[in-house]
């Protein structure tokens, strides 16, 4: 207060101090280097559902405390190299996690016709905070197509054809506190045919 000091216990090793209107002290130590906006990154090439109906995860990291605030984001971009939904009908579920529930999710159910190429693109996931720390948009954003021309014959137009799909929702996280943020997927069916193969992720905090 205007008349009474009060101290702040030390942080962690590597925890810098910074400041946060949304706590009381107004200051508080975080593990987030706060001279870069990378939150994660991977250069791993991984495939997930392969062969499996379970839930898979794609990735997990953790989102620390004061990052999103009051009017912050943050970013996750996945980078499929192949995604492939083939043979009979398959419904396919994408579900972004974050504070260790799904608040956001795209479902592609079992249709006939159904395209079962394989596409490549980006599955991106963000989440902004809705002016509170513990209220956040979150917006799944996928986008996989095929290679219109994949050499110099040409393809038909038919390859052109691809997933798309947009969800948005509003969650009630506690984003001071940090918390795991990631995306599973599930196929209904197995096989080799079904699978979501990436080259890599970043995770991104946008000032």
């Amino acid at each position: 207060s205007g008349s009474v000091l009060s101290k702040l216990a030390v942080g962690l090793d590597g925890q810098s101090l910074v400041a946060n209107s949304s706590v009381a002290a107004g200051v508080n130590w975080s593990s987030a280097n706060i001279f870069t906006n990378k939150v994660a990154n991977s250069t791993t090439s991984s495939t997930a559902g392969e062969n499996i109906t379970t839930e898979t995860s794609i990735f997990s990291t953790t989102v620390n405390g004061s990052i999103l605030g009051t009017s912050g984001a943050v970013r996750a971009r996945l980078f499929v190299s192949n995604f492939s939904a083939g043979g009979g009908q398959t419904s396919v579920w994408f579900n972004a996690n974050y504070g260790g529930q799904t608040v956001a999710s795209i479902v592609f159910g079992s249709i006939t016709p159904q395209y079962n190429g394989t596409s490549k693109g980006i599955l991106e996931f963000n989440i902004l905070s809705n002016g509170s720390t513990t209220s956040q948009k979150n917006i799944l954003n996928l986008d996989l197509r095929s290679d219109i021309l994949a050499d110099n014959t040409g393809v038909s137009f038919a390859s052109t054809l691809g997933w798309r799909g947009y969800k948005s929702s509003v969650s009630t996280v506690d984003s001071d506190a940090a918390q795991t943020i990631g995306m599973t997927v599930r196929f209904n069916v197995s096989g080799v045919a079904t699978k979501l193969t990436y080259d890599g992720y970043t995770i991104e905090k946008i000032n």
